[in-house]
């Protein structure tokens, strides 16, 4: 059987890391959003870089086929 002593472990006896602190806020508040808003900006730069090579290596090959509008059931 375990003893009552081993299950007793207050847990704000721990020691804080650097990311945990005690205090609520610190002096920034933006710095708690730091990793979203860099996860958010390396997401725009990617999605803005695939869509301007997409666009500039691409092919283009219009014809007057696929400038006509669709319409459906109807030959153009």
């Amino acid at each position: 059987m375990h003893s009552a002593g081993f299950f007793s472990v207050d847990l704000t006896d721990w020691p804080l890391n650097g990311y945990y602190s005690a205090l609520l806020m610190t002096d920034s508040g933006l710095q708690a959003y730091t990793p979203l808003l860099m996860h958010l900006l390396i997401a725009t730069t990617l999605a803005g870089a695939l869509t301007a090579a997409s666009v500039l290596v691409g092919w283009r090959r219009p014809s007057r086929a696929k400038q006509l509008p669709y319409e459906c059931g109807m030959e153009p």
